[in-house]
């Protein structure tokens, strides 16, 4: 971020990241989600190993509204410099899609289960991820889906959360409106983002009056 939108330095610091590591091609990058399009310029020669958790089976392909887990998958490994799409931040790594949820229409909730949740992320593990990114929550805690979590940390995976979009903090929550992750959980990473003026961001908050925030600071 230059500053024309929002404050210079509110981002990642991506490129200087770059400098030192893009990722590797030996990293695969579970994202547990809700299918990813396997056939995006940006991500087709990234895909390893997918999983449908939903129908027992390897053909993730999301619904054509769902595009959550597209968009997770780019985030995190996009082809770069093709003069395509976004840039992924580990732009090495490859991804392995696990679909865990659908939808019956854009903007609707997830539909899924604990056991199907649980499937997923144990799949993810015994077919090599990595790293399992989990941009999803909602729901009680689970002992299923917690202990999934745990087998993941106890074979030495990374095991990543949003933290939501609510602004909110708690204790024994590293997700304020997500997954709830108590104590017995091993060391899972929760990550929150922000905006371009560096204030947690609030799913809640009316795109205009993120403007007018971002107006402010500029």
């Amino acid at each position: 971020n230059t500053g024309s939108v929002g404050v210079a330095g509110a981002d990642i610091d991506a490129p200087e990241a770059w400098d030192h590591t893009q990722g590797s091609d030996t990293v695969i990058i579970a994202i547990i989600d809700e299918g990813v399009d396997t056939t995006h310029p940006d991500l087709q020669n990234k895909i390893v190993t997918p999983y449908d958790a939903v129908d027992g089976d390897n053909d993730q392909t999301p619904i054509s509204w769902d595009g959550h887990g597209t968009a997770c998958a780019g985030i995190a490994a996009a082809v770069t410099a093709n003069g395509l799409g976004v840039a992924g931040v580990a732009w090495q790594a490859k991804i392995m899609p696990v679909r865990i949820a659908l939808t019956n229409c854009p903007d609707c909730d997830w539909i899924t289960d604990v056991d199907t949740i649980e499937d997923g992320l144990r799949t993810a593990v015994d077919r090599g991820a990595h790293v399992l990114s989990n941009s999803w929550g909602g729901g009680l805690p689970s002992n299923a889906i917690t202990s999934a979590i745990d087998y993941a940390i106890s074979k030495d995976r990374v095991v990543v959360f949003a933290a939501g979009n609510d602004s909110g903090r708690g204790r024994n929550q590293p997700q304020a409106d997500g997954y709830r992750l108590y104590r017995s959980v091993s060391h899972p990473l929760a990550v929150r983002g922000t905006g371009q003026v560096s204030d947690r961001r609030h799913h809640a908050m009316p795109d205009e009056a993120q403007r007018r925030r971002q107006d402010d600071a500029v």
